[in-house]
């Protein structure tokens, strides 16, 4: 989720994400928007190295959730 959410759902998007240096550029749409203040996005197919990125971050949110 995102803080800012001026689009409503189904809108096709172009998303960018960095973190630490690295980013990833990826397609998106958005499936809900939440009183204009929270939207949930489903990314859309996206190439093998752009996966990675994002599997890599998802992996290491959750090894700071099992602490």
């Amino acid at each position: 989720m995102t803080r800012r959410a001026p689009f409503s759902p189904g809108t096709l998007i172009l998303l960018e994400i960095t973190k630490n240096g690295v980013s990833l550029v990826t397609n998106a749409a958005v499936v809900y928007n939440l009183k204009d203040q929270f939207m949930g996005i489903c990314f859309e197919e996206m190439p093998p190295d752009r996966a990675t990125i994002l599997a890599d971050w998802i992996k290491a949110a959750i090894s700071l959730l099992n602490c």
